[in-house]
């Protein structure tokens, strides 16, 4: 397996690994990857990493970006079985103001809560 870049999030099963001793979690242990996107990374961010992530088998991958409103907007994709690449959530694949989603695990996240100080 080629290189796979780090991400800003990851979600993975812990089962079988011994994390005191790993550098690196191994990608078939990754069950979602996110990125948070700024000015420098937006082209990373939207266009390399979904493609290294879906070629080392990475199941869901959120791309989080600032909104109209500077709350959050989460951009949800899950990885085609047939194609092997990411495409947009059929339920809702973009998350304004709220992110609640069922897959990869069941989350529902006040997005305009994490701006608030």
């Amino acid at each position: 397996m080629g290189t796979v870049p780090k991400s800003d999030v990851i979600v993975f099963d812990k089962t079988g690994l011994d994390i005191a001793t790993l550098d690196r979690i191994p990608a078939e242990k990754v069950v979602l990857a996110v990125e948070v996107v700024s000015p420098g990374s937006r082209k990373d961010d939207r266009f390399l990493k979904p493609g290294m992530y879906a070629e080392a088998g990475i199941a869901y991958y959120w791309r989080v970006e600032r909104g109209d409103e500077i709350a959050p907007v989460v951009h949800e994709f899950w990885r085609h079985h047939e194609s092997g690449v990411f495409v947009p959530s059929p339920e809702r694949p973009v998350h304004t103001g709220k992110l609640t989603t069922e897959v990869p695990f069941p989350i529902d996240i006040d997005l305009r809560s994490l701006i608030e100080v």
